[in-house]
């Protein structure tokens, strides 16, 4: 009979304890966490706050696992307002590929966060949304311009030249647009392991994103019990949720020292001239654009993979230069932080892009008849 009783009693606490960590997590848990956390567990797509939208920047549910380029963007990832901004291709953009005009007139362009724009909500406040907006009230054909979004937060131009390889044959762009610089030094600076060169396809320094390994932090019990929820929260830290696990980044201390032994430019120029080349096999042209960072560790290395992009001008191979890092506005308020654009900022560069590609004569009227 007392062992009865102690059974009962210990069944008793145990379920009082729970019933406890319940509440705590439902009240008191940070909610970026939970968010991250469920996703982990259940694969539960849930819309992050305003208040905690910088935590879904570089968050587990914005992005997919995929097998070429490491990570891909989700297409059930909702944005604070609870809006899907990915279509079912894993591209930020309002409508599937297939269902755009036969006969659009189509820009491609390929980035990272700058031109996904990880830190704006609305999609129609990016700037290749605002650069469609402008082509298409500048070029009065009978085209509709419709501009892709390829960017992917945490992507350079490697990976962006695997994408586009993959879609280009499939979208079949008129032009394509390039706004890589200094994630392309990304590789150089994180990786596994630390020493020695960087591989040329970069498999000793980077890995895909692995929600299986990216788990690995969490309880088995916490898929049922709260108690195990919140041990998983208070054990979490920023990297095991976010693609920080993917880049194994370096501590701030050896980010100098690492920049300064490992940065190949070789290896960044090789790039750049495949992206060059993909797209004139094809008789694409190709706009690679400098890009403005406003960060004292990395002027110098930036300063050179601007020089490698303003090297590749050559009107007469159908690629050109438009030199955003010089003649970008200098407007604080253009720019969210050290690189991105603010709505502002994106809207500026929109209109920029659009003079250019206008003068440039790659428009709907000046280059290939609609295809069929």
């Amino acid at each position: 009979m007392t062992a009865v009783i102690v059974i009962l009693v210990a069944i008793a606490a145990i379920i009082a304890i729970e019933g406890l960590a319940a509440l705590i997590y439902a009240k008191k848990a940070p909610l970026g966490r939970k968010l991250n956390l469920e996703f982990l567990l259940y694969g539960r797509v849930q819309p992050f706050t305003e208040a905690t939208q910088e935590v879904s920047q570089a968050s587990a549910p914005r992005y997919s696992e995929h097998p070429f380029t490491g990570w891909s963007l989700n297409p059930d990832f909702l944005n604070i307002h609870g809006e899907l901004i990915h279509n079912r291709q894993g591209f930020r953009h309002d409508i599937d590929f297939e269902q755009m005009e036969s006969n659009s007139f189509r820009v491609y362009c390929a980035g990272d966060s700058t031109t996904y724009g990880t830190d704006i909500e609305s999609t129609e406040k990016t700037w290749p949304y605002l650069l469609e907006k402008y082509l298409n009230e500048s070029d009065k054909g009978d085209r509709q311009v419709r501009v892709i979004n390829g960017g992917v937060g945490g992507y350079f131009t490697f990976q962006s030249f695997v994408r586009l390889s993959a879609y280009i044959d499939y979208l079949h762009p008129d032009v394509v647009l390039v706004y890589h610089c200094k994630n392309d030094l990304t590789p150089f600076y994180n990786g596994y392991p630390k020493g020695g060169k960087v591989l040329p396809d970069f498999s000793n320094s980077m890995r895909s994103l692995n929600f299986q390994g990216m788990s690995n932090f969490i309880p088995p019990f916490a898929k049922w019990s709260s108690i195990g929820k919140l041990w998983a929260i208070w054990k979490m830290t920023t990297r095991d949720t976010n693609l920080s696990y993917t880049h194994g980044p370096v501590k701030p201390s050896d980010l100098e020292l690492m920049l300064a032994t490992k940065t190949d430019f070789s290896i960044i120029e090789s790039m750049q001239k495949n992206m060059v080349a993909l797209c004139q096999a094809r008789g694409i042209p190709i706009v690679y654009m400098t890009q403005r960072v406003i960060d004292p560790i990395y002027d110098v290395y930036v300063d050179q993979v601007n020089d490698l992009i303003r090297g590749l001008d050559n009107p007469d191979n159908k690629c050109f230069v438009l030199d955003l890092e010089q003649d970008m506005p200098t407007d604080p308020e253009l720019f969210a932080d050290k690189l991105h654009l603010t709505e502002a900022g994106c809207d500026a560069a929109a209109q920029q892009m659009a003079d250019s590609i206008v003068s440039l004569g790659l428009t709907a009227n000046t280059l290939t008849a609609p295809r069929v």
